[in-house]
């Protein structure tokens, strides 16, 4: 295990970083904000909006055309799509040292594994305590790095920057923050995602709310709203908005309660003192190591 402060005092130039899933891309753009050598970039999906936010002057590549020019690369874990494994399996044909971030603290294993085929990096870099125990666990032989987890901070400040104080001894304003899992519980024949949901508004009198309470959903990158528009029919005694904000800070602060599966948002919340409460059923296992998360189920 090795813990490092910057990318500089660990990774040697030209680097190619291939990113997809926004998580894994969030964390990378933080570390390189202040990375000043050359960098050949390969951004495809939420990534790509990501990257020109942070480094909008810089032209993109093909993995191959990013590849060939690096003599490292970085790439995501996400699980939305091959290109990140696409990545690992070129630079293992060139021969060149393959880093790979996994940004969450579920799935290690299966990040690596495309159709039954597992490709795994010569080194890892995590950003916390938690994700670092993990890795060295699933992955004993492989060099696991910690770098501070930037973009972490980054939301954390700005939220305490604008987050007003709650007067409230009830709680009147509850944030949802939806992930999709892309699995369905067989007895139900429902995507876990939706079970989650209706099994937090079913169980919300376990919370202690107040009148004229707002709910705001915040969609992962990858959903829209035709999704969940029929939870407005179901409880319609609610009042149910959608949140438009890019920035999760802005969400964030505006809640006295985040609830989720496990999403990343859970950790923003914990790490700025909201409360913060997991909505995944019972039959469902809560995987997220953070003491402090409340489980709905629990209450």
């Amino acid at each position: 295990m090795t813990r490092i402060n910057k990318l500089d005092d660990f990774i040697k130039s030209p680097l190619a970083v291939v990113c997809h899933d926004a998580g894994a891309t969030h964390l990378i753009v933080h570390w390189l904000e202040k990375y000043n050598n050359n960098i050949f970039a390969c951004m495809e999906g939420p990534a790509r909006k990501i990257w020109n936010s942070k480094f909008p002057n810089t032209r993109l590549f093909s993995i191959n055309e990013a590849i060939s020019n690096a003599n490292v690369l970085l790439s995501g874990t996400g699980w939305a799509s091959n290109v990140e494994h696409s990545s690992r399996i070129e630079a293992k044909k060139r021969g060149i040292t393959s880093i790979a971030v996994i940004d969450h603290w579920t799935n290690f294993q299966g990040r690596f594994i495309r159709n039954s085929e597992e490709i795994l990096p010569d080194q890892i870099l995590v950003s916390d305590d938690y994700a670092e125990e993990l890795a060295v666990k699933y992955f004993p032989k492989i060099l696991i790095t910690q770098l501070p987890n930037l973009y972490l901070k980054n939301i954390v400040d700005k939220v305490l920057e604008i987050k007003r104080n709650s007067t409230h001894s009830l709680i009147k304003r509850i944030l949802i923050v939806t992930e999709p899992f892309r699995r369905k519980l067989s007895k139900d024949d429902k995507d876990i995602e939706h079970i989650a949901i209706e099994y937090f508004f079913n169980n919300i009198d376990k919370i202690n709310i107040g009148d004229n309470l707002e709910v705001k959903i915040r969609l992962h990158p990858s959903e829209d709203r035709e999704k969940y528009k029929y939870i407005d029919v179901v409880y319609p005694e609610i009042k149910i908005s959608y949140s438009d904000n890019h920035e999760l800070s802005k969400d964030v602060a505006w809640a006295e309660l985040v609830v989720g599966c496990h999403t990343f948002a859970l950790v923003v919340a914990l790490n700025c003192k909201i409360p913060t409460i997991s909505i995944l059923p019972p039959e469902i296992d809560f995987p997220l190591p953070h003491k402090g998360i409340l489980l709905l189920r629990d209450l």
